[in-house]
C-alpha cells in the first residue's frame, strides 16, 4: 500500500509567495495622549514546557511619543532547547475587547532562545522589517520600540503567543485572552496654596518593573549508556534537579513501565525525594540489565513530580543491546512495529497536514491513533501519548484544542468517525483521512532500532512578505547511531550517501548518540548529558514504490518539519 506526503517540495518554494497575499494596511486613528498600560495572567503550566508557558504580560502603549513595550513572564527562564519564537500583534481593540486585525496592527518578534539579542518589529508605513530593543531578566523578556509610524495611531490591544521555530510549527501558548490597556484618569489639580508661590509639581514616580513570582521548576537527566550485553549489568545515573526560583516540596521520582526483558536494580517504581530546594539537585544511581526477551534498543522513562502547580519533568534511558542488528541505511525502517488482531482499528496511524500562517511559518495539524479506540488530536511531542479518557476540548473562542479524543472505524467501508466527527480513509490518495472535509496525509513511524543515514534541513521565518527573516537548523544522522543538529555537516564518503561526522570538533551541546525506540519516539542523547525526546513520523508520497526515508521524502518531528535537499 503507498503512502502519501501531504507537502511537496513544490509547496515549500510557494512559502514566499503564500506569504505575500498578508499585507499591513496603514490607517492612521486618533490617540489619547496619556499613556495606555494594563497587565493580564495566564493559566500556568497550560503548557508542559516551562521555558515556553506565559504566565503572565504586561505593555504599554504611548500614542504620543510613538512607543510600544511589552514584557512577558515565563514559567522559567526560555532556554536553547525550548525551540520556540514569541510572538506580539498590538492591534486597535474592538467592541468585543479583542484585538481588530482587520486592519492596520503592528508585529513585534524574538526567538526565546536566550542567546539571542534582537528582536524584530513590522511597522505600518515601512516597507522592511526593523531592529526592536530585546532585553531579557530571569524568567521575562521586554521587546520595546519607539517610532513616529506609531505616533496617532492606536495600538492598546495586545495579543501574545508561542510557537515552534521551525516552518513547520504550532502554537505552543497564547495569553488567555487578549489584553486591552486602558488609560488612567487624570489626577484631579491640587488646589493652589496661600502662599504666593505655588509649590514645584512632583516628577511622576515610575512604575515599577514587575517582578516573576518564585516558582519551582524540575528537570531530570539520564546519563547516558553505553551497549550492553545481554545478561549483564550497567550503571546509569538518574540525577533531579530543582531549575526554578523557589523550593519544591514533595518531590518524587517515578520509574516508568519497564519493557519487555528489561530489569532495573533496586526494584524499586518510586524514590521518594521530599524538599528540594532551589538550584539544588537528587542523584540516585541505578543498574539496568536486558535478559535475552529484550529487544536490540529498549526505552526507560523516569518521571519527577511534586506539589500541584509544578509541571511533570521526563527523562528517558535507551538500553541499546551490544551487536544486536538494528542498522537500516539509507532505507526506512518499515511500517509500524505494532501488530494488529482488530480489523477495525487505526492504532499505530499517524496523519498530518499543514498549514501557513503570515506570523510562525508553516502549522500541522493531525491525528495519532494510540489503541483500538482512542486517537490524540494534535501533534504530540515527546512520543506517542497514552489516551484513557478525554483530555480534549475547546478553548474560549470556541475552538477545539489538542488531546484525546474517542474514533470508531470500519474496515469494510473504510468509514471513521473521530470525536463524533464523521471522515473517511483513502479518497484520491492510498491512504490519506479525510475528517470534516480536510484532508490529512500519512506520516509512518519507524521500526525501534532502525537508523538513517542523511542530512536534514528545517527552515524557519519571521515577517510578513517581503519583509522576512530566515534561518535553517540542520540535523545529521548517521547509520553508526551518531546525530548533530545546529551544525551544518557536508562531507559524505563513497557514494555520497552515507555522512560522515567528526565529532569531535563538534561542542558538546551541538552532539550526541540517537535511538529509535517504541512509541514512534526519536531520543536525542547530546554528549553534554541532557536528553530531547521527540515524537517521529516519516512521510512518503502514495505513488513512491520504495519504504519511506527522511533522506528521500521528510520528516516530522513534533512539530518542525525536515527535508533533505
Amino acid at each position: 500500500m503507498s503512502r502519501v506526503q501531504p507537502v511537496s517540495r513544490r509547496r515549500r518554494r510557494l512559502l514566499p509567495a503564500v506569504l505575500a497575499c498578508v499585507v499591513v494596511l496603514a490607517t492612521p486613528v486618533a490617540a489619547n495622549a496619556a499613556v495606555a498600560s494594563g497587565g493580564a495572567d495566564d493559566a500556568v503550566s497550560d503548557q508542559a514546557t516551562g521555558g515556553r508557558d506565559i504566565v503572565h504580560v504586561d505593555a504599554a502603549f504611548d500614542g504620543a511619543a510613538g512607543s510600544l513595550t511589552a514584557t512577558v513572564t515565563f514559567r522559567e527562564a526560555p532556554s536553547a532547547t525550548a525551540n520556540a519564537f514569541l510572538g506580539i500583534i498590538a492591534a486597535p481593540p474592538n467592541s468585543t475587547g479583542t484585538c481588530d486585525t482587520s486592519g492596520a496592527f503592528t508585529v513585534l518578534g524574538t526567538a526565546l532562545d536566550p542567546a539571542t539579542t534582537t528582536a524584530l518589529w513590522q511597522p505600518s508605513t515601512a516597507t522592511t522589517s526593523q531592529p526592536a530593543v530585546r532585553s531579557a531578566s530571569g524568567n521575562a523578556i521586554t521587546i520595546a520600540v519607539t517610532d513616529p509610524s506609531l505616533v496617532g495611531v492606536d495600538r492598546r490591544c495586545i495579543r501574545v503567543s508561542t510557537s515552534a521555530d521551525g516552518s513547520s510549527s504550532t502554537t505552543y501558548d497564547r495569553l488567555d485572552a487578549d489584553l486591552v490597556l486602558s488609560t488612567p484618569a487624570p489626577t484631579p489639580t491640587p488646589a493652589p496654596a496661600p502662599a504666593p508661590t505655588p509649590p514645584p509639581t512632583p516628577a511622576p514616580t515610575p512604575a515599577p518593573t514587575p517582578k516573576p513570582k518564585p516558582a519551582p521548576v524540575l528537570a531530570v537527566t539520564v546519563k547516558p549508556l553505553a551497549e550492553v550485553k545481554r545478561g549483564r549489568w550497567r550503571a546509569a545515573t538518574v540525577k533531579v534537579r530543582n531549575a526554578g526560583s523557589a523550593s519544591a516540596k514533595k518531590v518524587s521520582l517515578k520509574l516508568g513501565t519497564l519493557p519487555k526483558g528489561v530489569t532495573v536494580s533496586p526494584a524499586r517504581k518510586t524514590w521518594s525525594i521530599g524538599t528540594l530546594k532551589k538550584t539544588t539537585s537528587r542523584s540516585f544511581h541505578l543498574r539496568l540489565k536486558a535478559s535475552a526477551k529484550a529487544k536490540a534498543s529498549s526505552s526507560v522513562e523516569f518521571t519527577a513530580s511534586s506539589t500541584k502547580g509544578v509541571a511533570k519533568a521526563k527523562a528517558t534511558a535507551v538500553l541499546t543491546i551490544k551487536g544486536a542488528k538494528t542498522t537500516t541505511t539509507g532505507g526506512g525502517g518499515g511500517p509500524t512495529p505494532t501488530t494488529k488482531t482488530n480489523p477495525n482499528s487505526l492504532a499505530g496511524q499517524y496523519f498530518a497536514k499543514s498549514d501557513y500562517n503570515a506570523i510562525t511559518g508553516m502549522i500541522f495539524s493531525g491525528y495519532f491513533f494510540v489503541s483500538d479506540t482512542w486517537a490524540y488530536r494534535g501533534i504530540p511531542e515527546g512520543g506517542a501519548p497514552d489516551c484513557t479518557s478525554r483530555t480534549a476540548g475547546v478553548d474560549e473562542r470556541g475552538n477545539p484544542t489538542d488531546g484525546c479524543v474517542p474514533y470508531t472505524y470500519d474496515a469494510k467501508t473504510k468509514q471513521v468517525t473521530v470525536d463524533g466527527v464523521a471522515g473517511t480513509i483513502g479518497g484520491d490518495r492510498d491512504w490519506n483521512l479525510t475528517v470534516d472535509g480536510t484532508t490529512y496525509g500519512e506520516y509512518q513511524i519507524p521500526a525501534p532500532g532502525s537508523r538513517y543515514s542523511t542530512q536534514l534541513h528545517s527552515i524557519s521565518s519571521f515577517g510578513l512578505y517581503p519583509n522576512q527573516t530566515f534561518s535553517n537548523i540542520d540535523l545529521t544522522l548517521t547509520a553508526d547511531g551518531q546525530f548533530v543538529r545546529g551544525v551544518a555537516v557536508s562531507s559524505t564518503t563513497g557514494g555520497g550517501t552515507d555522512y560522515q561526522v567528526d565529532v569531535t570538533s563538534i561542542p558538546a551541546d551541538k552532539r550526541g548518540t540517537y535511538a529509535i525506540t517504541d512509541h514512534a519516539r526519536l531520543v536525542l542523547a547530546y554528549a553534554d548529558g541532557h536528553v530531547v525526546t521527540y515524537t517521529i513520523g516519516i512521510g512518503q508520497d502514495s505513488k513512491d514504490p520504495d519504504p519511506p526515508s527522511p533522506g528521500r521524502d521528510a520528516l516530522l518531528l513534533d512539530g518542525a518539519y525536515y527535508y533533505s535537499g
